[in-house]
This record gives C-alpha cells, structure tokens and sequence, in this order.
C-alpha cells in the first residue's frame, strides 16, 4: 500500500486530469479518453489498487468499489486530503 501522502498526490493529478478534460471539451468538443491519452486512466486504477481493506469491505447497498470510489476521487468539494482519509481509513467514516 502507498503512503496516503502519495496517495494525495495522486488525488491531486486527478483533479488536474478533470480540469484538463473540461479544457479539451470546450476547446475540441471531445476528452482525453477518446483519444490516445485514455491510458491515462491507469492512474485511478493505482488509486483503485490501493484503498484500504476497510474501504473495500464496507461498501453500501451493493454499490461497486469503483463507483463509490469515483464518486469520491471526482467530489472537488472535499478537499485531497479529505479524498485521501476516507479512501485509507481504517475504520468506517
């Protein structure tokens, strides 16, 4: 498992990566996932690989690991670190 400063760092890139989307959709009317840049995902699935086992277990009504986690990693109104404690916590948040 990474360290969660890595792991806010890698926050961090994703919000950079959704800011830069938004620029190329108004700039080119497409994202960086249809074109050559869409192994640029790999990056959530470092996220994805390190959560913690708590994360993993305790997740609600049946709702997939990715889905929840997505909906964390994309909520800008948290802050990274935030992101990152509820992704590595221990315990249930």
């Amino acid at each position: 498992m990474i360290s969660r400063e890595d792991m806010e760092k890698l926050i961090v890139v994703s919000d950079q990566l959704m800011n830069m989307n938004q620029c190329l959709e108004k700039l080119c009317g497409g994202s960086y996932g249809a074109g050559d840049f869409r192994r640029i995902d790999a990056l959530y699935d470092v996220i994805q690989n390190n959560v913690s086992a708590v994360f993993k277990q305790n997740l609600g009504n049946g709702e997939s690991t990715s889905d929840l986690l997505y909906s964390i990693i994309l909520n800008q109104k948290l802050t990274p670190a935030e992101r990152t404690n509820m992704i590595m916590s221990d315990f249930i948040l």
